[in-house]
């Protein structure tokens, strides 16, 4: 199962499910465990064992794809790894970490520059002490 999200729109969700080998008498589903857990079948398939699902969801939600397979009059169903869709507001964790580092670098380096000027401030200044007799 591979789902992609849109950034802009995040209710908006591609559910591509792919099974190595799809049989002639077999279909493809999604299973949704929303606020009402519903399967969803007929996707639109791209290759002969690749099929996608466009839903309209608002996490959290579960997905699973179903290979449901007849043989002989007999069902068997092989499901994929269930993929857990989160709900995240505001900015990512990714976006948090990358900005507190910068900000925590420039801090230093601020630090640094003043120190430095202090210190060259410092060592550039000379007292004469004239006394007159």
């Amino acid at each position: 199962i591979t789902v992609y999200q849109q950034m802009e729109d995040r209710e908006h969700v591609i559910v591509m499910c792919s099974f190595g080998r799809r049989f002639i008498e077999s279909s493809l589903q999604l299973s949704v465990d929303y606020e009402q857990n519903y399967t969803l079948k007929n996707p639109a398939c791209i290759a002969h064992d690749v099929c996608v699902f466009n839903i309209t969801v608002r996490p959290p939600v579960s997905l699973t794809c179903i290979h449901e397979i007849i043989t002989f009059g007999n069902y068997s169903y092989l499901l994929s790894e269930t993929y857990v869709l989160e709900h995240h507001d505001g900015v990512s964790s990714f976006y948090i970490g990358f900005f507190s580092f910068i900000g925590v670098g420039v801090i230093i380096m601020t630090a640094a520059v003043i120190v430095t000027n202090i210190r060259s401030n410092a060592q550039g200044v000379c007292f004469v002490n004239y006394s007159l007799i």
